[in-house]
């Protein structure tokens, strides 16, 4: 044993260094990021780490990125109506189709009325197909169909219109194949600078089995179902798309491999309007840049349908959001996750006929500017993180809801990794420790069905009017330890923190107050604490502030006016006037009570104070 043990190591060692011999060369190769390269090894550029659970940025081979061609040495094949003239090799002619069966750059142009282009290559061939100014239409089957090769790249000539159209009927092979008007059983990749318009009647707009990339161009898809499809991953680097989609916009769908099924947009403009819906990605979906505007079923003033999903940007395990622009109206969710979520950056302009951004396991909010106009409520997931970037909300019910289980729209409870998702909602935790929260609520404005963390960041809450909800709901307990609270709404069932290291005080009134009606806090010196005019009628506000200090006496007016700065009903500097005196109180303790009420002040099973 000990002499086959001393064989062994040398020959571990030679292979280890063998291997990351082979390992720096790849990097080596991998540093192009432009190349215009024609090599026949497809070397990738590998944006980051494509791990189930992080965020990926797309991989762009020398081959996807090159758009260039040379007429002198490429094949050339012109369609004649009913017929087509090649000029080269690596294809035959039969009819109205032309079958390319060897690697190569072709160049196509002219008009085709009934017929098609076919690859059928080897497997390590690389095709290249120029559409310099092409309209193909094919009765019966796919127009561009990739039956085999390694990689087939379509480049748009430059300054170029092209089309291709299929008929509303197909012959299928005995695979029920091909079901797209541009149809690829390999990897397919989509660049250059002219235009393309696809008009599918049959089924599919674009679909590949493999990896889909398009890099560039200016694309638009009338499609009957799925506007683009890529089995294994869809990648998006600068192009333009418009896509008009019976089902869905852009989605990927292998369920059988842990690292495909994934979506990724690295830039460009999107434009989207689905029936079902928009972006779709059975793994992950990352959206790293660009502008996306998303339209799904109808929009969010229409109701959602009962058989199918009209979600914006879903996903089955993870999305991740770094930057880009999106603006989203659907009838269903407007981001969607089966497991978690993670923004880090971007602009948002949502509006949702049910949540605005639902995670059934994390969110978690760092950075970003989100918009919620509408919703039936705003942020919700088993377990809520916000510690940046600015949210806006506006709910028809809760605005934040740390809960369990799924959301009320069509949706799975299992991810596609096979975690449940429906876990203990003993367990919801809303944790913010940082950015700017502006809730609008007409159910519960933060309600968490576990507990509430807040040690930063500023929240603002205009909660509800009826005495059912309250601003401030949680099962548990609601721990304050930094950051600024304000949370006005109804008293009936009115909730503060249970426990807190910064002072605060919950006030209650006697009878609502009009909408618009400024609470204004200050020191006996006159200072001000806070100037707060809630945007609907309340009778109870919550406000926690660093500002408050202990055993200091605080007054606190009603009504008035205040010169000074407003955003969001919040006033800054100036000069508060003309107020009535409601009441003082002393911050003999962290949590200070103001007036009578039904409510739960100091939490589940607190205190009332008088």
């Amino acid at each position: 044993m000990n002499k086959k043990i001393i064989i062994i190591i040398p020959i571990l060692i030679l292979i280890s260094v063998v291997m990351i011999i082979l390992f720096n060369v790849s990097n080596t190769d991998n540093s192009t990021t432009n190349s215009s390269s024609t090599d026949e090894t497809d070397t990738e550029v590998i944006g980051s780490n494509q791990s189930i659970d992080s965020a990926i940025t797309g991989s762009y081979s020398n081959k996807d990125l090159d758009d260039t061609f040379d007429a002198n040495t490429s094949s050339i094949i012109t369609l004649n109506g009913n017929s087509i003239n090649f000029n080269g090799t690596g294809a035959t002619v039969s009819g109205s189709t032309i079958t390319i069966t060897s690697g190569g750059t072709y160049i196509v142009s002219g008009t085709l009325s009934n017929g098609q282009i076919i690859v059928n290559s080897k497997d390590n061939d690389i095709v290249r197909i120029v559409l310099n100014g092409v309209d193909i239409t094919c009765a019966k089957s796919s127009p561009i169909y990739v039956q085999n090769a390694d990689k087939t790249v379509i480049i748009l000539a430059p300054s170029t219109e092209n089309y291709v159209t299929d008929g509303d009927s197909y012959t299928l092979n005995s695979d029920n194949e091909p079901t797209a008007t541009i149809f690829s059983k390999d990897d397919l990749t989509i660049n250059g600078t002219g235009s393309l318009t696809i008009n599918a009647n049959y089924n599919d707009g674009i679909k590949g089995k493999d990896d889909l990339k398009i890099i560039s161009g200016n694309i638009t898809i009338n499609a009957v179902d799925n506007g683009i499809v890529g089995k294994d991953s869809v990648s998006i680097k600068e192009a333009t798309i418009t896509i008009k989609a019976g089902d869905d916009g852009i989605k990927s769908t292998n369920t059988t491999e842990d690292y495909k099924g994934f979506v990724v947009i690295d830039g460009g403009n999107i434009t989207i309007t689905a029936t079902n819906d928009g972006i779709q990605a059975i793994t992950n979906a990352t959206i790293n840049n660009g502008t996306i505007d998303i339209v799904t079923g109808g929009g969010s003033s229409q109701k959602r349908s009962s058989e199918g999903s009209n979600k914006g940007l879903k996903s089955g395990n993870y999305i991740f959001i770094v930057g880009g622009t999106l603006k989203i109206d659907s009838a269903d969710d407007t981001i969607h996750c089966n497991n978690n979520i993670t923004i880090t950056g971007g602009t948002f302009y949502l509006s949702s006929g049910d949540d605005g951004v639902h995670a059934d396991n994390i969110l978690t909010i760092s950075d970003g500017n989100i918009n919620i106009t509408k919703s039936y409520e705003g942020l919700e997931g088993l377990e809520i993180n916000i510690s940046g970037g600015t949210t806006y909300l506006t709910a028809s019910d809760d605005g934040i809801n740390a809960s369990g289980g799924s959301s009320t729209s069509n949706n799975t409870s299992m991810g596609p990794m096979g975690q449940n998702t429906n876990a203990s909602t003993s367990n919801a935790i809303l944790n913010i420790s940082g950015g700017y929260v502006y809730v609008n609520a007409s159910g519960d404005g933060l309600d968490s069905n576990g507990s509430i963390y807040m040690s930063g960041g500023t929240v603002i809450v205009n909660g509800p009017t009826n005495n059912g909800d309250g601003a401030i709901d949680y099962d548990v307990k609601f721990e304050m330890t930094g950051g600024l609270l304000i949370a006005a709404g109804s008293s009936g069932m009115a909730e503060s923190p249970s426990s807190s290291t910064v002072y605060g005080v919950t006030i209650f009134y006697d009878s609502s107050l009009q909408a618009n009606t400024i609470t204004h806090i200050e020191d006996e010196s006159g200072n001000a604490i806070v100037t707060f005019a809630p945007s609907k009628a309340y009778q109870s506000i919550v406000v926690y502030s660093p500002d408050f200090k202990q055993g200091a006496k605080y007054n606190i007016y009603t009504d008035g006016n205040s010169t000074g700065e407003e955003t969001n009903g919040l006033y800054s500097g100036g000069t508060y006037r003309s107020g009535t005196l409601y009441s003082s109180f002393t911050t003999s303790n962290y949590i200070t009570t103001v007036g009578n009420s039904g409510g739960n002040v100091g939490g589940p099973g607190g205190s009332k104070k008088g």
